[in-house]
């Protein structure tokens, strides 16, 4: 039997915080998840123990280091009066009291590892932007202590290699590539990730990124907003309202912050910058390490160095736009000359035109005019760079994580991508006490022969739908239904929009390798409501497996009751052309196009095994 791996990214563990009035209410113990991720693994380890190695893979910002704001109460370090606002520095020993420090609020995460390893089984830790703490030695020793300090208490034991910490990304040649994927977004990524630090005030300190000094100097002192669902960006109206509701009868103070805390991360990066490129690391030597630990050639590993983007600091203005302080000027520059033109002897229709219809203008105008890279083009992104990878790499599967969107695609005929989403808590804009169904999200790759069975999912209790950009539960579905449709025979279908969706719970790796063609979309006869019987076999529609050879759609009859299955039907799309322009490529032929509805739900609905 071969290998087998479970992939989870974005877990965001940190201190708990729990205020009454719902300040930091991200860091409440109302989210905490370790005890559904301890049933995760166990799951995991019931599923597949005995049918090969198992690896967990936790792959990036698992610790999140930059929403840890507290500071000891008699500190062995000096602290400055600013990290006593905002959190202590990225320094070697202040990151091992913070690590420490999150571990003692999640117990029962770090007994679920220890069980798991002590289990006999693997854990490889990739890095990603938010725990980049981990490039100093004795945090990383300090993580081994806490791990094998719990495995005692219980009685149990795990060899010293079972935990492998990856500064750049996990390889298994013919199988998976992971990797955390910050390095590809300007905003996150790290000038010398191999050696991510810089010396100020005599001593190494972390070269922390823009977007993760955002964090520390910005959302640790907004508390209202949310940092896992970016519901801080927002427009000026819904700022001032936001403001209303609940700054403006507090001490507290949401300009001043945003004002302080932007000019801070601005200088800070700069300077950061500026002493990284005085003093430049041998990136050359760091490569060369790294290859001869993989095994890869060199040439391989510098074109793989070349994908990643350069920090958004060699572009300021990028800088003030991300942090909203060119608008704020615009605005004050267009509404000082609203007032000089009203202050004026110009005759009174110009100045209620102008200040009617151009200044807004004006302002709309800029906004089309400075549209360009923002936080999200990362999600488009990450496709491409997948895809680009596979080429450079023999492997079957490649997983990232970063963005907090949970998809999965084929890249080539034999090239899967997956975005693993995340498990921080990622909560509804209209109502932050309620998780976004879908999130929580594990991928679980078997391998047996070369060929791997993927199975993509939620572990929410509310399992995701089929990815809609409105987000909301089809109803009917969920771990309650699954159980309940497997209790009464199972096959049943969902009713969700203008397709149907088989409920990804029904998935389950399938080691043997069945023969073929993923059949249309069934559609439902008679009634609107009514559930049909699944009309292909279990074997071929309810279990996700890819295989060699392209999977292929038959036409669905987007007019009428129920298409049929036909091998030799042409296919829609072919997974080479999946992703041309980082969304779902469609071919119009005749009356068959490619429904919206379809191609947001993806995997969920299309594919299956082919022979």
């Amino acid at each position: 039997m071969g290998n087998r791996y479970l992939i989870v990214s974005d877990l965001h563990l940190c201190d708990v915080e729990d205020h009454p009035d719902g300040w930091m209410y991200h860091k409440s113990s109302r989210y905490l998840f370790d005890g559904p991720f301890a049933d995760l693994l166990a799951d995991f380890v019931a599923r597949e123990a005995g049918r090969g190695p198992l690896t967990l893979v936790l792959n990036g910002d698992i610790f999140d280091f930059d929403l840890v704001r507290a500071v000891p109460d008699s500190p062995p370090w000096p602290v400055r009066r600013a990290e006593r606002k905002r959190g202590l520095d990225a320094t070697e020993d202040k990151s091992v009291w913070k690590l420490e420090r999150i571990l003692a609020h999640h117990p029962r995460f770090v007994h679920a590892l220890v069980g798991f390893l002590c289990g006999g089984h693997r854990v490889v830790y990739v890095m990603g932007n938010h725990d980049r703490e981990f490039h100093f030695p004795a945090v990383q020793q300090a993580f081994f202590r806490w791990l094998r300090g719990c495995a005692e208490d219980s009685g149990g034991y795990f060899a010293e290699d079972a935990i492998v910490i990856e500064p750049w990304f996990y390889v298994v040649p013919g199988e998976i590539y992971v990797e955390h994927g910050h390095q590809y977004d300007s905003y996150t990524t790290f000038r010398y990730l191999l050696a991510p630090t810089v010396k100020m005030r005599g001593e190494e300190v972390l070269a922390i990124p823009m977007g993760n000094l955002a964090n520390r100097y910005l959302m640790t002192r907004m508390g209202f907003f949310n940092p896992h669902n970016t519901d801080y960006i927002l427009n000026l109206f819904c700022y001032f309202k936001h403001w209303v509701k609940h700054y403006a009868f507090t001490r507290r103070s949401l300009a001043l912050t945003w004002l302080f805390g932007s000019l801070a991360v601005i200088f800070r990066s700069l300077e950061v910058t500026r002493r990284q490129l005085a003093h430049p690391p041998s990136a050359g030597r760091f490569l060369s390490r790294v290859a001869r630990r993989y095994g890869l050639d060199p040439a391989t590993l510098r074109s793989l160095h070349r994908l990643q983007q350069p920090p958004i600091t060699s572009r300021v203005f990028r800088m003030v736009r991300e942090l909203w302080m060119d608008r704020v000027l615009v605005v004050l520059a267009v509404a000082a000359g609203v007032v000089t033109l009203w202050a004026s002897a110009t005759p009174l229709w110009a100045k209620i035109a102008a200040t009617v219809c151009l200044a807004p203008a004006i302002v709309v105008l800029y906004e089309k005019v400075t549209e360009g890279e923002t936080v999200f083009s990362i999600e488009e992104r990450l496709p491409r760079v997948a895809r680009a990878i596979s080429r450079l790499v023999p492997v079957r599967v490649v997983a990232f994580g970063h963005t907090h969107v949970p998809r999965m695609h084929p890249l080539s005929r034999d090239v899967t991508f997956i975005d693993t989403g995340a498990w921080a808590p990622v909560t509804r804009k209209d109502r932050p006490e309620r998780l976004e169904p879908g999130y929580r999200d594990f991928a679980r790759i078997a391998f047996d022969g070369g060929e791997p069975s993927i199975v993509f999912d939620s572990w929410l209790e509310d399992a995701r739908t089929a990815w809609r950009a409105t987000g909301e539960a089809a109803p009917g579905t969920g771990r309650a239904a699954a159980s309940s449709a497997r209790s009464n025979g199972g096959g049943a279908l969902e009713r969700y929009g203008d397709f149907w969706w088989v409920p990804s719970h029904f998935w389950e790796p399938d080691p043997k390798r069945t023969e073929g063609t993923a059949a249309p979309i069934p559609r439902a006869a008679g009634a609107a409501g009514a559930r049909p019987a699944l009309p292909v076999s279990e074997s071929s529609h309810s279990r996700l497996s890819r295989t060699r050879g392209s999977p292929k759609l038959a036409r669905a009859n987007t007019a009428g009751s129920q298409a049929a299955s036909d091998a030799t039907a042409e296919p829609w799309w072919t997974p080479a052309s999946w992703l041309d322009e980082g969304r779902a490529a469609m071919t119009e032929r005749g009356d068959g196009g490619l429904p919206s509805s379809v191609r947001t739900a993806e995997w969920d609905v299309l594919l299956s095994k082919a022979g």
